[in-house]
């Protein structure tokens, strides 16, 4: 059986941290959660501040800096970590990288081939889509999924995905 489209990639560090931080973003609402743990911080900070302004409005000052200055180090350490945590993955599985795997995509089911066998996928048991501008990513499951740039894909490819997307509704 000849597949419709053949595409062959390697996994790089780059790639495994766009994936990575684009699943945290559509799969685990990156975004509203750190809204959500701001506000809240916001909000505690502020309410400590007002009693410090009623008692003691010199050091009122020094509480808005404190409050800038903890969601400043808040927001960084929750936009690091996640880099952090994907460069430790990565560093730690020494058969992923740099590993080149291909993938065959057929009318009902994809075929993944690397040097550490096969396996084969049918479209309905993918639990997401996900399309960013430059790559597609296959979830099979919440965390976990195939990266697929759009760059190596062939013409038609994009309408394929698409296709696949509205027909089992993914």
């Amino acid at each position: 059986m000849t597949p419709l489209f053949s595409i062959t990639n390697t996994i790089t560090r780059d790639e495994y941290q766009t994936f990575n931080m684009v699943v945290l973003k559509k799969e685990f609402h990156f975004v509203r959660s750190l809204i959500i743990i701001n506000v809240c911080a916001l909000f505690i900070m502020m309410s400590i501040m007002g009693e410090t302004l009623i008692t003691d409005f010199k050091h009122f000052w020094w509480g808005i800096i404190f409050i800038v200055v903890m969601l400043c180090c808040t927001n960084w350490v929750y936009f690091t970590r996640p880099k952090r945590k994907a460069n430790k993955a990565f560093d730690e599985n020494k058969l992923m990288q740099n590993q080149e795997y291909t993938v065959n995509f057929y009318e009902d089911h994809s075929e993944h081939i690397s040097s550490f066998g096969n396996s084969s996928i049918a479209y309905d048991k993918l639990t997401k889509i996900i399309e960013t501008p430059s790559h597609f990513y296959l979830m099979h499951s919440k965390g976990q999924g195939t990266i697929i740039p759009k760059g190596k894909a062939g013409e038609g490819f994009v309408d394929f995905i698409h296709k696949i997307k509205e027909k089992y509704n993914i």
